[in-house]
């Protein structure tokens, strides 16, 4: 199936003016181009003592000044995400936020499950 629509606050972006568009949205990818390795890697080069709580830290304002859309597969990364979108097969097969979708047993769930029992494990 091919079809849908972005909006941001209602309003489909293909009706936005472009510019505004350009000045207002940002990009952040997964994939490096500075440096090989993964976007952590990269960070840790410019502070190689960086935790994963102290770059959280430097992120949260960013996010939550604007609209961002993250694509991540560490779930802490978006525990206070005014929603979360869970796509496979590129469907998107659950849809909500972190303690509804922690409660439905489905694949959030066992993401979930998985990232932070393993985090419990390990301490």
């Amino acid at each position: 199936m091919q079809g849908g629509q972005v909006t941001f606050d209602g309003v489909d972006v293909r009706k936005l003016d472009l510019e505004f568009l350009r000045d207002n949205i940002g990009i952040v990818g997964q994939e490096t181009y500075l440096f090989n390795g993964t976007i952590r890697e990269n960070l840790l080069y410019a502070k190689p003592d960086a935790t994963e709580e102290q770059i959280q830290e430097a992120i949260n304002p960013i996010i939550d000044s604007r609209t961002s859309i993250l694509i991540v597969h560490r779930l802490s990364a978006i525990l206070a995400a005014d929603e979360i979108l869970i796509i496979k097969d590129g469907r998107v097969v659950e849809r909500g936020v972190h303690a509804d979708l922690v409660k439905t047993g489905g694949i959030y769930t066992e993401l979930y499950e998985t990232q932070f029992c393993k985090a419990i494990d390990s301490e």
